[in-house]
């Protein structure tokens, strides 16, 4: 399928670099589709402990309030959530 598609699109013409990168680019999108090149942010928590669960919570309410009132502070608050939230992950 995708070899008929490249090869109708080159066949008897004089194709130079670009119109063969043009007709294999097009020709890909055809047989494959495209996606929205975002990554899958939803992830399974369903299997984490009450641990795990609490410092996730912790680290986002610092988060937010880190956004609300952009400090120094605020962020070394955030940053040490954040690190109890990974090694929580991490042993669980």
């Amino acid at each position: 399928m995708f070899e008929e598609r490249v090869s109708d699109r080159i066949e008897g013409a004089n194709v130079d670099h670009a119109g063969f990168s043009n007709a294999l680019l097009n020709s890909v999108r055809e047989v494959c589709g495209e996606t929205t090149g975002r990554r899958q942010r939803d992830r399974e928590t369903w299997w984490w402990n009450e641990e795990v669960q609490l410092a996730v919570r912790e680290k986002k309410l610092v988060f937010k309030k880190w956004q609300t009132e952009v400090t120094e502070e605020m962020h070394k608050q955030y940053r040490e959530k954040n690190r109890q939230a990974k090694k929580n992950g991490s042993n669980c």
